[in-house]
């Protein structure tokens, strides 16, 4: 930009930039540079400059064309003084906008409404600390993971083991008609005990399934599961030794 200091004697000053006010624009916002903003007001300032001028001069010469030589010399004249006149008061149009207006203070506060009444001034001890709860819940996390692969494995074994014997007693299903022929009532009765026996046994494995260990520590509850499954064998195994009612 043109500055001339002969101009005139009182030259344009800017004082200290003032403190930054609320709702005061930033052009970052809206994507904009400050620089790209000066840059287009100052083209458009002269845009509009240049138009005025061309118009007036067009104008005078038409009303009098006699003149034409002279009045081009004096809106030449015209034209550098204000040239350098805009340039002057742009320069310090630019210097108050970078200064004031778009200032941004050093300790701007900003903050999301999410993140309102949260204190993140936290000491060294704080993020110790959770870090450490947060190592915490991993680890009981992983164990229960472990412990419900463990669960899930037992289950879809003893699942197929019923299949199994599902599909067995199907198969020796054909018995029930020996007896009859056979004169033995006492099969049908033994193939009722053994389908209830199956059915105990699903029980079992359902109660055992679904039976709250969370207190037990993960390495016992594979140890707990299986005696209380070896207990319901037992139980199951004394009340089919026990004499049946005539």
């Amino acid at each position: 930009m043109q500055t001339d200091e002969s101009y005139t004697a009182i030259e344009p000053r800017v004082t200290e930039p003032r403190p930054y006010m609320e709702h005061e624009l930033l052009a970052e916002i809206f994507q904009m540079l400050p620089e790209s903003v000066l840059a287009d007001m100052y083209d458009l300032a002269n845009a509009l400059f240049y138009n005025v001028m061309q118009g007036t001069a067009d104008r005078l010469a038409t009303e009098c064309p006699e003149k034409r030589r002279e009045i081009k010399a004096a809106l030449d004249t015209y034209q550098v003084t204000a040239e350098k006149k805009l340039d002057e008061v742009f320069n310090v149009f630019q210097q108050y906008v970078s200064q004031s207006t778009w200032k941004i203070p050093d300790d701007l506060d900003v903050q999301f409404d999410h993140h309102k009444d949260i204190d993140f001034n936290i000491s060294d001890q704080d993020l110790h600390d959770i870090d450490q709860q947060l190592e915490d819940l991993r680890n009981k996390i992983k164990a229960q993971k472990q412990f419900k692969a463990i669960l899930t494995h037992t289950h879809q074994k003893h699942r197929r083991d019923i299949e199994r014997l599902d599909a067995m007693l199907e198969r020796v299903s054909f018995l029930n008609d020996v007896p009859l022929k056979e004169n033995v009532p006492d099969v049908n009765n033994t193939m009722l005990f053994v389908k209830e026996q199956v059915e105990y046994i699903k029980e079992a494995v359902i109660q055992v399934v679904s039976e709250d260990i969370s207190s037990i520590p993960p390495d016992k509850r594979t140890l707990h599961l299986r005696s209380k499954f070896q207990a319901y064998m037992d139980k199951l195994l004394e009340r089919s030794q026990q004499p049946s009612d005539p």
